[in-house]
């Protein structure tokens, strides 16, 4: 797979496929110190595989992340996340925390990757309730 420069900056390495993820090394030109492509090294093959069957194991329209700690409870543990249809801002997921039983909500992205996670606000327009 041949991705632009352009593609390059623009690809969201949280969801792209592993064939994604080969191009955008392959165009860096790793080699190891015997001077072989990264992307030919069982390591860097097996962690993609892992990364990308990881992502998909979750399901359709859902991420489980390790959230260190919760925004809701502060321990650390792991949510499901589901992709939020209408989303209210930057944040485009929202889990369930199982310790506090209230919803949190996620957004992802960025370079490196990172996923942030944060509570719910309510906000009340009064001059209109």
């Amino acid at each position: 797979m041949q991705l632009s420069t352009l593609d390059l900056f623009r690809l969201d390495i949280t969801t792209a496929t592993d064939e994604e993820i080969v191009a955008l090394f392959e165009r860096y030109d790793f080699k190891d110190p015997l001077g072989h492509p990264l992307i030919n090294c069982v390591p860097f093959i097996k962690l993609v595989e892992r990364a990308t069957r990881e992502r998909v194991a979750s399901g359709p329209g859902t991420m489980t992340v390790r959230v260190l700690p919760c925004a809701r409870c502060l321990q650390d543990h792991e949510i499901v996340f589901e992709r939020l249809t209408n989303p209210p801002g930057d944040f485009d997921w929202w889990g369930m925390c199982s310790n506090a039983r209230q919803p949190v909500w996620c957004r992802q992205g960025g370079i490196p990757p990172f996923v942030e996670v944060e509570v719910p606000r309510l906000e009340i327009d009064h001059a209109t309730a």
